[in-house]
């Protein structure tokens, strides 16, 4: 009891502790309010930082995503892509190898070098002359016991077409055209009738990246008289 309570008089006393018990009630149901206030705002702001979290993680989630997918779209666009094309394999006769030959030339654009041991087929060379009159740089390696029987190295020569003959012992036996630096021609077949409609020969189309860079390498050893390794 405080001091004021006990300078009431005894009636006075009595009837502050009757209005003391009457109002203690409301006075507990005031303080259980406030304590479900305080236990709301706890739980609302609970809700509120959980659903902001929920925002922001799924604004990132949507970045990480968005962001990834550019990433993903600007390297499809900007690095190179290595395509390996499967070859294509022809035989003779039935083939008509000498057209696939014919065909490789005529499409040519920049430059054409070939490895040959026999060749005497006058529908190639006549590819050769007409794609050397629109521009295209040829260059023709024989085998020199081959060339000395045939005349297709002197007429490839007289029009413009740059011609060397093997000068090493043994034989010039490859069989291969490079056309621009992006495609190889080779297998068993010589440029010959007999190759053509009598043989069982054959021919492959290279488009390998790789595997023409190593006939590109092979062929300037042979142009330049390196011995291969």
């Amino acid at each position: 009891m405080g001091p004021l309570f006990k300078e009431l008089s005894h009636e006075d006393r009595q009837a502050a502790s009757r209005m003391r018990d009457r109002t203690r009630p409301f006075h507990r149901m005031g303080f259980f309010i406030f304590h479900i206030k305080e236990t709301m705002n706890i739980t609302i702001e609970h809700v509120l930082d959980s659903a902001k979290r929920r925002v922001l993680s799924s604004r990132k989630g949507l970045w990480y995503f968005v962001s990834g997918l550019l990433v993903g779209i600007s390297l499809a666009i900007l690095l190179p892509v290595t395509i390996i094309a499967k070859p294509q394999v022809y035989f003779s006769p039935e083939d008509s190898i000498d057209q696939k030959i014919v065909h490789g030339i005529t499409e040519a654009k920049e430059s054409i070098d070939i490895a040959i041991y026999s060749f005497t087929l006058p529908s190639i060379a006549t590819s050769l002359t007409e794609a050397r009159q629109r521009g295209v740089r040829i260059r023709v390696f024989f085998d020199k016991t081959q060339a000395a029987s045939s005349s297709i190295d002197e007429l490839l020569d007289a029009n413009g077409i740059a011609v060397r003959r093997d000068t090493r012992s043994g034989l010039e036996h490859n069989k291969f055209m490079i056309i621009d630096g992006k495609k190889v021609f080779t297998g068993s077949y010589n440029f010959t009738k007999n190759a053509t409609y009598r043989n069982r020969e054959n021919l492959i189309e290279v488009l390998d990246q790789t595997v023409v860079a190593r006939y590109a390498q092979e062929f300037e050893k042979l142009w330049s008289g390196q011995e291969a390794k």
